[in-house]
């Protein structure tokens, strides 16, 4: 499944958050599924996979060379797209980890496990001129209320 949402209206903060965390829970739903379906699946911590910001350009064919073009979009995969990968973005990893942790796989079951968003500011230098940027993370808020942060155990 490949699902390309490029509304403007996702450019509100809210908006975006709210249309992220909804296609989390399905790719938690998938993962679910897949670690029901095949109980060798490995898990997040025992997978090998990395952190990996996801690209913001993709290259495409210009007259005669590679061209950088701004990706107008994110990505959320599943825990199969990213362990054939070895590397996934915060949103892939917290929808593998909150699976994990719905069905108890290497951790104790919690099944109150949910994708959390946290925003922050980011500031760039863009020919000379500094800029913010609001950027997103997403973590795990545990059924106890803790936040873990797969990524940031997995190299990010």
């Amino acid at each position: 499944m490949h699902v390309v949402l490029a509304s403007p209206v996702l450019r509100d903060p809210a908006e975006f958050a709210r249309v992220l965390l909804a296609l989390l829970e399905v790719a938690i739903m998938v993962n679910v599924a897949q670690f029901r379906a095949t109980p060798t699946f490995p898990t997040l911590a025992r997978s090998g996979v990395k952190y990996t910001r996801e690209a913001a350009f993709e290259f495409v064919q210009g007259a005669g060379e590679l061209v950088a073009k701004r990706r107008p979009y994110d990505s959320v995969r599943d825990a199969w797209a990213v362990l054939k990968d070895g590397a996934g973005d915060c949103a892939h990893l917290v929808a593998w980890d909150v699976a994990d942790k719905h069905l108890g796989r290497g951790v104790p079951v919690d099944t109150k496990a949910k994708p959390r968003i946290e925003w922050r500011t980011r500031t760039v230098v863009k020919s000379g001129r500094r800029k913010s940027l609001r950027v997103f993370h997403v973590q795990t808020r545990c059924g106890d209320g803790r936040i873990e942060d797969p990524s940031a155990r997995l190299g990010m």
